[in-house]
């Protein structure tokens, strides 16, 4: 049985915290594809934003992004994958963050995360590449992983929240 598998049944029993799931998915991939950053936006229907749920956040408890704005917004309203070199000079990246925390954005990398019936629940977004810009295979891979993020929500308790207008 694979790791994602293990911990779907952990969910399922409640044995685990799904924020504790989340949190070692996102560092695994900010591990992973060596990045900087890593941070899991859930689409809020109700409110039309994005908000983030685990992420590596030191200097705010939370991030709220309306779908539409920045990288991780753009990705909720095509559903496509991200990959921007040069962020600061990409029309759809926003200031606002970087200005709140004092962070330099330079590189990001924004997948869907979608429910295994094709809805959108939440953009996986990764910061600032280590040694240079994310790439296909950093794109494949991330895409991967956000694949199995959908499958955990949706075998969590949280999944029934997430239903295309859910409030």
């Amino acid at each position: 049985m694979d790791e994602m598998a293990g911990l779907a049944s952990l969910l399922r029993e409640r044995q685990i915290d799904l924020d504790v799931v989340l949190r070692r998915i996102v560092d695994e991939a900010t591990s992973l594809l060596r990045a900087d950053r890593g941070t899991l936006f859930l689409v809020d229907r109700g409110r039309g934003e994005l908000v983030s749920r685990v992420g590596h956040l030191p200097e705010l408890s939370e991030i709220r992004l309306r779908v539409g704005e920045g990288v991780a917004g753009w990705g909720a309203r095509s559903g496509e994958i991200l990959n921007v070199p040069q962020g600061t000079q990409d029309a759809r990246f926003t200031q606002r963050i970087d200005v709140a925390t004092g962070y330099h954005t330079r590189s990001l990398l924004a997948v869907p995360v979608r429910r295994p019936d094709g809805a959108l629940v939440g953009v996986l977004q990764l910061l600032n590449k280590l040694d240079g810009v994310f790439d296909g295979a950093d794109e494949r891979t991330l895409s991967e992983l956000a694949s199995r993020v959908a499958g955990l929500l949706a075998e969590s308790s949280l999944g029934s929240q997430l239903e295309p207008g859910a409030a």
